[in-house]
């Protein structure tokens, strides 16, 4: 099986999209196929289009990088793991089994199809990676893959507007009845604070406390809390959702959304001097990540990522990471399209550096129409020895370290000293709400072009247009 592009893309593709894509084709607003610049020494493997008025566009395809499968494994919330054979007819219950049966099955490609639903803990990955190349697509509409916790006790009333229930292992409780819109209109359920104490939690609306297998629950509107499935309030497992070391592999994944996770969300990673040979992750979303050293979409020693229309919501962690597994280990190169991610790190933990994206350690990062905000640390940071990022279209906004810093901007480039990152911006957008524009450390460079200057300019490096 190759890994290579379908050679019909670079021919046709263009063609393709001159003559059916709106508003692409004929006039003076016919994109232009950008080439990388130079400096790059990776060429994306989609191709890259600006129009003269400024609308950056690609020609991905998702289903030009699905893997060819040869076998079909069926997951249902209505299935069954003792019974069912992953057929149609008689799925699993758990993407859990699904893994094991390909793991089991001969060495040929799958597709594990997800039916739309809610997965919650128990029944989702748990850790469980086949050593197959796999598309796991979500059918009939989006499937959840939660780590929450049914609950279908009774509350017991402590007064104050404090109730606790019996359930043990939780460690994060959001209220969906009472959410957050984030900048792109997603309502995200508002985190609850772990406090010290039982008195703590009742003096406190909106928060939480847990003695032992006794959880307490304050909601911030103080009613009886709504849990259980369909429940507003939702008790969280933490545990990591898809820890795949997977060297040589091919994972195409789509249509999934991972809900809470200890550290990683997605983690993909390459195994010795074997990088992992491609994954493709398209309209996926994660959300509520607990640690602030995990990743919601993490590339490690990926030979070709590609993440596109990808979304991550209020985690303590950064949002997109390109790195290596271990330094002299495979590099990452990856390219993001029309992804966004909002809400990342909280106040106690600002000093750990939370980024919307953030690429490392030599490895090649191209973002294309990404949108990012509201981070604890530099909304886009990328740093290392080597490490190389093309930015088109892109926009970041709202850094909330308030350090007056590097890590109290926008774009940045490398730190104040050690690295020799190179930066190229295109048609990119500085939004409000951080000391710094663009920052560029010693022996880094930051080059733009397309865009209107940047206002406030930090660190040593060389920063200009091209």
């Amino acid at each position: 099986m190759s890994l290579t592009r379908p050679i019909v893309r670079p021919i046709l593709r263009p063609i393709i999209r001159s003559v059916f894509d709106v508003g692409v084709g004929g006039g003076d607003n016919t994109p232009v196929l950008l080439i990388p610049p130079e400096g790059l020494d990776w060429t994306p493997p989609v191709n890259i289009y600006r129009s003269p008025s400024g609308v950056y566009s690609t020609d991905f395809n998702a289903d030009d990088w699905k893997v060819p499968a040869e076998e079909d494994i069926w997951v249902s919330p209505t299935g069954n793991n003792t019974t069912g054979d992953g057929s149609y007819v008689a799925p699993y219950r758990s993407i859990q089994r699904a893994m094991q049966h390909a793991t089991a099955g001969a060495d040929v490609p799958y597709n594990v199809f997800v039916v739309a639903g809610e997965y919650p803990y128990g029944s989702n990955f748990n850790n469980t990676v086949a050593q197959r190349d796999l598309n796991i697509v979500a059918v009939g509409g989006r499937a959840k893959i939660s780590n929450r916790r049914e609950f279908s006790g009774a509350w017991t009333d402590q007064g104050g507007g404090a109730y606790t229930c019996t359930l043990g292992a939780i460690s994060q409780v959001y209220d969906d009845a009472n959410p957050t819109a984030m900048p792109d209109g997603a309502q995200i359920g508002q985190e609850l604070l772990l406090v010290a104490d039982s008195a703590t939690c009742i003096s406190t609306a909106g928060s939480y406390f847990i003695d032992g297998t006794t959880v307490w629950v304050h909601l911030f509107d103080g009613r009886v809390p709504d849990a259980g499935p369909g429940g507003r309030v939702h008790l969280f497992t933490l545990t990591t959702q898809v820890s795949a070391t997977i060297p040589g592999r091919t994972w195409f994944m789509q249509g999934l959304d991972f809900e809470s996770a200890t550290s990683q969300v997605l983690d993909f990673r390459s195994s010795g001097a074997t990088p992992v040979a491609r994954v493709v992750v398209d309209d996926c979303t994660a959300r509520y990540w607990s640690s602030n050293s995990g990743k919601a979409f993490n590339l490690r020693g990926v030979d070709l990522g590609i993440l596109h229309n990808c979304r991550a919501y209020h985690g303590h962690g950064d949002a997109f990471s390109s790195s290596v597994v271990s330094i002299g280990g495979p590099t990452t190169q990856a390219i993001e399209i029309g992804c966004r991610a909002y809400d990342l790190g909280i106040a106690a933990t600002a000093g750990n550096i939370i980024n919307g994206s953030t690429n490392h350690e030599g490895c090649t990062f191209v973002r294309v129409n990404g949108d990012y905000g509201d981070t604890y640390g530099p909304v886009c940071a990328d740093v290392g020895p080597g490490t190389q990022n093309w930015y088109l279209g892109t926009t970041a906004a709202r850094s909330l370290s308030g350090s007056g810093d590097q890590q109290d901007s926008l774009f940045q480039a490398g730190n104040p000293s050690g690295d020799t990152v190179k930066t190229w911006l295109d048609g990119c957008v500085f939004g409000e709400g951080a000391h710094f524009d663009l920052y560029a450390g010693a022996g880094c460079q930051a080059l733009y072009r397309n865009m209107t200057p940047p206002v406030s300019v930090g660190g040593a490096g060389t920063v200009g247009t091209y």
